[in-house]
Parts: structure tokens; sequence; C-alpha cells
């Protein structure tokens, strides 16, 4: 089957993540079009380069900053000055602060750091919530899931369940080989195991039902 370059050139040291939408493709703060042509970069995402995500208005993404944290912010397709959605400097200084994974969905992003902590971040702006604090033994990266009952995501041969409308963390499956990559349909949950270098094995379980499902 055929293939199509979009676009060439592009510096893959500071793009890390991309989002596709009916406009375009979003390569950190560079908009390439879908039908191929001269990228463009997207005006006020200095610095976009990880965890992107974009709708039918905003640019959504992640930027180092100066004291070794980060910065989440929503940057209009418009061209109007970007927000500053969530900033997290680290403490005490000269450590890292780092996104291990991040999702959204239509109200909110959830990130989760190296350090386990899990916030939640309104997207139209406002207060940061921390729905799960963090850890001295850090988190490795691994797809953090989000759907109409809860969040989901993989933690030291586990996997992990929190519900979206309160509630406590629960462990879904444990003793499992370094599960990461985490996917979901209605039904299932998908993550692969193994270390880098080796072989791979793709698992999945069903999603645990929630109160008056059959």
């Amino acid at each position: 089957m055929a293939t199509t370059t979009l676009a060439q050139g592009l510096d893959s040291a500071s793009i890390t993540a991309f989002a596709v939408t009916d406009s375009g493709i979003y390569l950190g703060g560079v908009k390439v079009p879908k039908e191929g042509g001269e990228p463009e970069l997207v005006p006020n995402a200095r610095g976009c380069g990880s965890w992107v995500f974009a709708d039918d208005t905003n640019l959504y993404c992640s930027s180092l900053t100066d004291s070794l944290g980060f910065a989440f912010q929503k940057v209009p397709l418009d061209g109007s000055p970007a927000t500053e959605l969530v900033r997290v400097d680290p403490a005490p200084p000269d450590t890292w602060v780092l996104i291990s994974d991040a999702t959204i969905d239509a109200s909110y992003a959830y990130i989760r750091t190296f350090t386990c902590q899990l916030l939640k971040v309104p997207l139209a702006g406002g207060p940061t919530e921390t729905l799960v604090p963090g850890s001295s033994d850090p988190c490795l990266a691994g797809a953090t899931v989000v759907d109409a009952s809860g969040l989901y995501w993989p933690l030291s041969g586990a996997l992990m369940k929190l519900p979206l409308d309160g509630g406590a963390v629960s462990t879904l499956a444990s003793g499992l080989e370094s599960p990461y990559e985490l996917a979901a349909d209605e039904a299932n949950l998908y993550w692969w195991s193994g270390s880098p270098g080796e072989f791979h094995t793709l698992h999945k379980m069903r999603k645990p039902k929630r109160a008056g499902e059959l």
C-alpha cells in the first residue's frame, strides 16, 4: 500500500507527541495540513512538545519550565494568547518533576507525574485537584485511560482504577509483568508487558461492571 510523506525536516528532539483533528495534524506547536503542504507554527505555542492534544478550537500541551518542572497549557487555534492551566515546580529545588502520562476528556486533563501524583486539571481553567498524592517510588511511563466510569493506569505490576464520580483507588489486577501502554474500549482493558529489548506480550481483561449494570 502506498504511503504519503506529509512533512519533512521537523525537529524530532522537541516533538514527542502529536494530535489529529479535522483542521490538521499538530506536532507540538507545528501544524501540518492533512493533505500535505508547508508546516506552519501555531501562534503562542512556543515550548509545546510533549503530551499534545487538540480539539476544534484549542491545542493542549506540556512544556518544560526553567525550574525543571512542567507547565500544561491551552493554546487557542485562533491565535489568542495561551493560558497556563497548571504549573508544577520541583520541591526541593534542583530536582525534576515531569509528566509520566496525560490524557483528556471533554472537560479535564488528567496528568500523572513520575512521582505517581495524579492531577485533575479543568480545561476551561480553574483550580487543579490532586486525585492521588505523590509517592517516594518513581512511576514509570504508561498510558492513562479515561472513560465514563473512571481513570485506569498501570503501576508497579498492577492495574489501578479511580472512579470519576468519587471513591478510592482500587487495584483491578496485580502481580503483572511490567504492564504499560494501556488502552480500552467499552468492555475491556488492553495492555502489553515486557522489558525494553525483549519480546512483548499483549493482554486483555474485562472492565469491572458499574453499579446497576448487568
